[in-house]
């Protein structure tokens, strides 16, 4: 779901509406999910569950974003 996300245009006017990035892009989006996942790669949010933890609540904020 992540890769899919970090390629999501909407989701990278979050990030840049959010001042978690500066750029809108799929790299600018991918490094930030990276860094609030506290993981090196996008394949070791499926091995620790503080980053799916991270990641979920991140999605949950660009869902409220979207809808709101």
């Amino acid at each position: 779901r992540a890769a899919i996300l970090a390629k999501d245009e909407k989701f990278q006017e979050f990030l840049v509406e959010s001042d978690i990035t500066f750029e809108r892009s799929q790299n600018a989006a991918e490094q930030a999910i990276r860094d609030i996942c506290g993981v090196r790669s996008r394949a070791e949010l499926n091995a620790s569950p503080e980053a799916r933890t991270a990641f979920t609540d991140l999605f949950n904020q660009y869902q409220e974003w979207k809808d709101g």
